[in-house]
């Protein structure tokens, strides 16, 4: 399905052009002098000034004057310049819309500048930039802590009488943090031989829980055997072979290998 849609010049007659126009006039002068003198030497420099034609107007006319000496070492140097500038414009804009008589028309002009960054340097020849400032290191706080512990009199570790006193008690479960009597440099280290007798002394009771455990499953297999429960002797002497060692393991090892032979005969000789 299509529309054509044809203006007749009754249509034509019915619309409506109206224009608005806009005459905009600009004038803008400037007058600059700028200063800028320094010197330059082996290990630096001083400068004094802006450079000629910054932070200024439309620019025109001027004139630079300078000046510049050697000496030893080093040179100075003197500039001076003005100017003069001037700038006119003049716009004229005439928008139109064309609209059904007794109609409603918009005209818009919209000039949108989110934003404006500029840097201009009124000392030396680039701008400053701030230089980081470098003091002395920032204390921890183990070590502030430390410091009010050493000017109390205290020492990390180490509670007074009086504060031991003060200090309230809680819970089991709910323990108040607190210093202890002495630090742990002050204790004594444990000696070489110390040490591996405690070790021996471990070794050897846990040494004796496994042999318990070892002595427990055999006599639990034995005891299956008895009752005419092959199944679980057999199971108790696979556990007891894992916790033994040598000879003893392989010997429990074959009995449970045999278990199983002396079952399979059992089912297939009725």
């Amino acid at each position: 399905m299509a529309m054509v849609s044809t203006k007749t010049p009754s249509a034509l007659g019915q619309q409506a052009t109206i224009s608005t126009p806009f005459n905009r006039i600009g004038d803008s002068f400037s007058e600059n002098i700028n200063l800028n003198w320094g010197m330059n030497f082996r290990n630096g420099f001083f400068r004094f000034g802006s450079p000629a034609g910054v932070g200024v107007g439309p620019q025109g006319g001027g004139a630079n004057l300078g000046w510049n000496t050697n000496f030893s070492g080093g040179n100075a140097f003197f500039n001076l310049s003005a100017g003069q500038g001037s700038r006119r414009s003049m716009v004229m804009e005439a928008p139109s819309v064309t609209i059904m008589n007794g109609g409603t028309g918009v005209i818009s002009d919209t000039v949108q500048r989110p934003f404006v960054i500029s840097v201009v340097p009124v000392v030396g020849d680039l701008p400053t930039v701030p230089q980081p400032q470098f003091g002395p290191p920032a204390q921890s706080v183990l070590q502030q802590r430390l410091g009010r512990l050493h000017a109390e009199g205290k020492s990390f570790g180490v509670v007074s009488p009086s504060d031991a006193q003060e200090a309230p008690s809680g819970t089991d479960d709910d323990q108040p943090l607190r210093l202890v009597n002495r630090s742990s440099a002050a204790a004594p280290a444990a000696s070489v031989a110390a040490i591996q007798e405690r070790t021996a002394r471990e070794d050897a009771a846990q040494a004796q829980a496994d042999q318990q455990e070892l002595d427990l499953l055999i006599a639990r297999a034995e005891s299956a055997i008895a009752k005419g429960n092959p199944g679980a002797a057999r199971v108790y002497l696979q556990m007891a072979a894992r916790r033994a060692e040598g000879d003893l393991r392989q010997e429990l090892l074959e009995k449970a290998k045999s278990l199983v032979v002396d079952r399979t005969s059992a089912s297939a000789n009725p």
